[in-house]
C-alpha cells in the first residue's frame, strides 16, 4: 500500500537522559576548569591582588560534587556509557583534587627558591 504522506510527516527528536546527563556533567566539569583558568590568569597578570589557592577551592568544589553526583547518576542501564561517562567523572575528580596538587606544587616551588 502507498504512503503519500510518510514524507510529511515529522520525525520527533528525543534526546535520551543519559545523553542530557552527559552533557550536563560536561558543562559543569568545563565551569570548574574555567574556574581554575581564570585564577591562573589572574595569578600571572596581577599576583598581588589574586585570591588564594583556598578560594580556588572553594568556588570549584561546588562544580566538582555536581558534576560526580550527575555522571554517577549516569550510569544506569547500558554498559556502552561506563566509558562514556568516564569522561566527566575523571575531570570533576581531577578538579576536586587539583587543589591537593596546585598547593603540593606552590610548596615546592617557594621551598626551590628559598622562601619558607
Amino acid at each position: 500500500m502507498a504512503r503519500p504522506l510518510r514524507n510529511l510527516w515529522r520525525d520527533r527528536v528525543q534526546v535520551r537522559r543519559r545523553h542530557r546527563t552527559w552533557v550536563q556533567a560536561m558543562v559543569i566539569a568545563s565551569f570548574g576548569w574555567g574556574v581554575w583558568w581564570v585564577l591562573f590568569l589572574w595569578w600571572s597578570v596581577a599576583p598581588e591582588s589574586a585570591p588564594s589557592i583556598t578560594v580556588g577551592r572553594w568556588l570549584t568544589l561546588p562544580f566538582a560534587t555536581l558534576g560526580i553526583v550527575l555522571s554517577v547518576w549516569g550510569f544506569r542501564a547500558k554498559s556502552s556509557w561506563l566509558l562514556l561517562l568516564a569522561v566527566p567523572l575523571v575531570a570533576s575528580v581531577a578538579l576536586a583534587l587539583a587543589p591537593l596538587v596546585f598547593e603540593g606544587v606552590a610548596r615546592a616551588q617557594s621551598q626551590a627558591l628559598g622562601l619558607r
